[in-house]
């Protein structure tokens, strides 16, 4: 199989190219090879945004968003991500993705995105009635938190979504 006709671009024309990409085509493009996820810190993507919202979105710059959904019914306009096991579908301003432990793919998916785009999580919010709607358990959310705390030496907003207001999270 050859590669990409992308790879073919001299260095400088790759890079003006890579950084025309929103963070959707970016992570669309790094799924198709490891190489071509070695592109992407061309399009200077250390200087994203990247907030989490455990309920299951994840956004970047607040114009891009990553959501992760239950498994759907498999149509022709969704794609396998087989880099993270999990099934996708572009849209407009975000992708949706659909995995089998929602929560679960929600981690592995800001994971990712955070080593791809080579930029800190920058704050996670926590929704309780979500997760008691979803009975996920608020001690995996915390071990989360930990996770990333300690991957990226700190987060700068933890905050909780109660009652129609955003108050401190204490989660340590």
């Amino acid at each position: 199989m050859s590669s990409l006709p992308l790879f073919r671009l001299p260095l400088l024309a790759l890079e003006e190219f890579v950084r025309c990409l929103t963070p959707v085509e970016l992570f669309v493009l790094s799924i198709c090879s490891r190489r071509a996820a070695r592109i992407v810190p061309f399009s200077k993507s250390s200087k994203f945004e990247m907030k989490l919202d455990t309920a299951g979105a994840i956004r970047i710059n607040d114009d891009y968003c990553f959501i992760s959904m239950d498994v759907p019914c498999i149509s022709d306009t969704y794609f396998n991500c087989k880099t993270l096991g999990c099934t996708a579908r572009h849209q407009k301003y975000g992708l949706t993705t659909y995995w089998h432990d929602t929560q679960l793919g929600l981690f592995k998916l800001s994971f990712y995105l955070s080593e791809l785009f080579h930029c800190p999580i920058r704050s996670i919010t926590y929704s309780p009635v979500f997760h008691n709607y979803t009975r996920v358990k608020e001690q995996e959310t915390r071990e989360y938190i930990r996770k990333v705390d300690r991957r990226q030496n700190g987060i700068d907003c933890v905050q909780i979504w109660k009652d129609g207001r955003f108050s401190p999270f204490k989660w340590y």
